[in-house]
Order: structure tokens, then sequence, then C-alpha cells
């Protein structure tokens, strides 16, 4: 195989790492997000209010998993469809308003995460 930096292959275990932080520490942040804004919002009903809540604290746990490595996997499925979701909707409404084109950044790297795996610093590695 033809590389410019071929010793650089052997640290492929570090861009799983860097992929999976940075998935996480963006569900993280619209987890905690959405979970203020369904919280605070006035005039909603409170279903409306307990979905906003389920969905922010889904995008929550699918970031403290992936930034942990705990169920990469697992939390790299769930975040795919979570975002899939996301990426549907209509209109953004507001227990989500971020971009669709962070959401299709997050689909890829979640999907990526889905087959490559863990990767460097999680507890998923010995697996």
């Amino acid at each position: 195989m033809l590389s410019i930096f071929p010793e650089l292959l052997d640290f492929s275990v570090i861009g799983a790492l860097l992929l999976r932080g940075t998935a996480g520490i963006f569900f993280f942040m619209f987890g905690s997000r959405l979970i203020q804004v369904a919280w605070s919002v006035k005039g909603a009903t409170p279903a409306m209010r307990a979905i906003g809540i389920l969905y922010g604290a889904l995008k929550f746990a699918v970031g403290v998993m992936l930034l942990l490595g705990v169920y990469t996997q697992v939390a790299a499925l769930l975040g795919a469809v979570l975002c899939l979701l996301t990426i549907l909707q209509d209109k953004p409404t507001q227990f989500s308003r971020s971009d669709k084109q962070v959401q299709i950044l997050l689909l890829i790297i979640c999907l990526s995460l889905l087959f490559i795996g863990p990767g460097y610093l999680s507890i998923d590695l010995p697996l």
C-alpha cells in the first residue's frame, strides 16, 4: 500500500478516539441543552415537555456513553438513529434547533464508529 506517512497507520486507534470524543461532546451538549429547554419552556403541554426531556436525556446518555467508551457500538447506533430523526424533522422545533449539517456530520461519525469500534481509552477496548 502506498502511503505518505505509513508510520502513522500504527496509531489508527487514536483516530477512533478523536471521532468518539467529538461525537460524545456534541451529543452531551445537545442533550443537556434539550433538557434545559424542554424543562423551562412556557406553554408546553406535559406530554410535549416529557417528550423533549426524554429526547434530550437520550442524547445526553449517548454523549456520556461515547465519551467513556461504554457500549460504543450501541451508543453509535442509537446516536445515528437520533441524528436521523432530527434530520427528518420538517422544521426545527423549540426542542431541537441544531443545524442539519451538524446532524449529518454526527450521523456519519456514528456510522463510522459502528464499523471501526471504540478506539483508544475506552472501556470497550478489551472486547
